[in-house]
């Protein structure tokens, strides 16, 4: 009887395991493509959307290796070095003339080198363009397959989506009718399609197509051979840096090329959240320059005295011209702590003097800062100083050095002396050149960001330099 129950049980249990072994193997199993990969949901919840909204292959279905790899088919050996943010339209005749474009930038490029993930921004001279675009968004929610059927069914149709007709054109992706009318009453795909437009409008992707090819903006329906030169150039700079590729790198290359972008879709921050940056006041009122996009690495040279922490051999080396009553340093210096606590040794810090002409007690904390470095106390020092957020008087530089006891005769006569004044001009010098203007710049490895970015921002590009296979 005993073992006629034990037995009862073991095939119970055996039953209950079998059947969620089953549930298990059923349930879908949705490669990530990137978006949900790079930063928490929580942080900014459509990026889910985007994960399936993109074409092209997933990391997983993609073999790393080198271009000799003979075994495995060229359009299977590398992971994605190239990335096209496509902000497009349903309605829009130029977005659909651009889709072929696309398809052969796949097809020349390969699914491992080059992926594409679509940004709702539909126009509001359009009107059907709008419910197109949650539609399309329902089948994301499918998986990139049925969001790619989606997409293609609506550009076929590009004109006149009406309800009727999206009901139709869902059959494609194996939407039910049912599931489009519940679709255009889901606030969350209404809110998904509407942070599409507020990205698209804030960061310069206002008409339709627009694209952002690692970050570089490409506007309306361009040729292949536009899209192939920026391509080409990523990868060979790509190669360049020993080969990058995949998430990191591409994220980096977004941060570096688009912030806006960057910060408004990967971190979900709102416009007054964005980095800024104090410039002085005569450029206040000229117009904004276009981020340069170029590929080329600034070569930022380090002197030997040039204040810094951190090991010289640091795989990173970031460098920060800064102004000690600029509140946008105060607030980026707390983010640097945060990649040096981060980071540790794998980074170094270089600090370089850029007092602004309008902060009265701005050039003589850069001297007073220098002077106590002859000391062996910059970084104390300049810690200190940052501690009173950009508002101190002349008398509390003095002040600070009291409390770190340093030599105050010393420190007073350094600050007097010609050289240090050099110094000082030494470093604005070189930031002009670098194209400085305002306060702070960093550059890591030479990649330059402008303002008070966040740690998010560097955290992209320090992962980039150090590579895929970088760990903390």
């Amino acid at each position: 009887m005993k073992l006629t129950r034990w037995m009862y049980w073991t095939l119970a249990c055996s039953a209950l395991f079998a059947l969620s072994a089953c549930a298990s193997a059923s349930a879908p199993m949705r490669a990530a493509t990137g978006w949900t990969e790079r930063i928490a949901a929580e942080v900014n919840p459509h990026l889910a959307l985007l994960e399936g909204q993109t074409r092209g292959a997933t990391e997983a279905e993609c073999v790393p290796g080198p271009v000799w790899a003979t075994s495995v088919p060229e359009e299977r050996r590398l992971k994605p070095r190239v990335e096209i943010l496509e902000f497009t339209d349903f309605e829009c005749p130029f977005c659909v003339r651009a889709q072929g474009t696309l398809d052969r930038v796949l097809e020349h490029f390969g699914p491992c080198t080059v992926r594409i993930t679509t940004v709702p921004k539909p126009l509001p001279m359009h009107p059907g363009a709008r419910d197109g675009a949650i539609v399309a968004a329902r089948a994301a929610q499918d998986g990139p397959q049925a969001h790619a059927r989606m997409h293609r069914a609506l550009f076929e149709a590009s004109e006149g989506l009406s309800a009727e007709q999206l009901k139709t054109l869902a059959k494609d992706a194996g939407l039910t009718e049912s599931d489009v009318e519940q679709a255009l009453a889901d606030p969350e795909l209404a809110a998904f399609v509407d942070w599409g437009v507020f990205v698209g409008d804030h960061g310069d992707a206002r008409g339709t197509p627009t694209f952002y090819v690692n970050g570089h903006m490409v506007r309306g329906a361009q040729s292949f051979e536009t899209f192939s030169e920026i391509i080409e150039g990523e990868l060979q700079f790509s190669r360049d840096r020993e080969g990058r590729w995949g998430d990191r790198w591409l994220t980096g290359r977004l941060a570096l090329n688009a912030p806006v972008v960057y910060a408004l879709m990967l971190e979900g921050r709102r416009i007054t959240e964005l980095p800024g940056s104090e410039e002085e006041e005569e450029l206040a009122d000229e117009d904004e320059e276009e981020l340069p996009k170029e590929l080329e690495i600034h070569q930022v040279d380090v002197k030997e005295g040039d204040p810094s922490r951190g090991k010289a051999s640091a795989p990173v080396t970031i460098v920060t011209f800064s102004d000690f009553e600029c509140h946008y340093c105060v607030k980026l210096d707390q983010t640097l702590a945060k990649v040096r606590e981060y980071y540790g040794e794998q980074v170094r810090f270089v600090a370089k003097q850029y007092p602004l002409a309008f902060h009265k007690t701005a050039r003589p904390a850069a001297r007073a800062a220098l002077c106590a470095q002859e000391q062996d106390a910059y970084w104390p020092y300049h810690d200190g100083l940052y501690e009173f957020g950009a508002r101190f008087r002349e008398s509390d530089l003095f002040a600070l050095a009291e409390k770190l006891k340093l030599n105050m005769k010393k420190l007073k006569r350094c600050m007097s002396k010609k050289k240090t004044d050099a110094r000082v001009d030494a470093d604005m010098a070189q930031g002009e050149e670098l194209g400085v203007a305002g306060t702070p710049v960093s550059f890591v490895n030479g990649f330059k960001i402008n303002g008070a970015a966040p740690f998010s921002h560097f955290k992209a590009l320090i992962d980039a330099a150090l590579g895929p296979e970088a760990e903390r």
